[in-house]
């Protein structure tokens, strides 16, 4: 990769070559998602996220009873 970043470097001085942006990006947010300040407000989050997911979930699951049960 290294090489191939030079030879275009070479070929094509009037264009900035960031290699694998993508990955770069993605070692980026993973880095800041290992701060512990960052971990305070995610693991909270992660916790309200899963009780809201649950009771969508039940709610919608009861509906689903009562609609079968009454032919809507």
């Amino acid at each position: 990769m290294k090489k191939a970043h030079s030879i275009l470097q070479k070929d094509y001085p009037n264009i900035i070559f960031l290699g694998c942006f993508t990955h770069n990006i993605n070692l980026l947010i993973k880095s800041i998602i290992e701060l512990a300040l960052i971990k305070e407000i995610i693991t909270p989050n992660v916790v309200f996220e899963e009780c809201i997911r649950k009771s969508i979930l039940s709610s919608l699951n009861s509906k689903l009873i009562d609609t079968e049960r009454f032919n809507y």
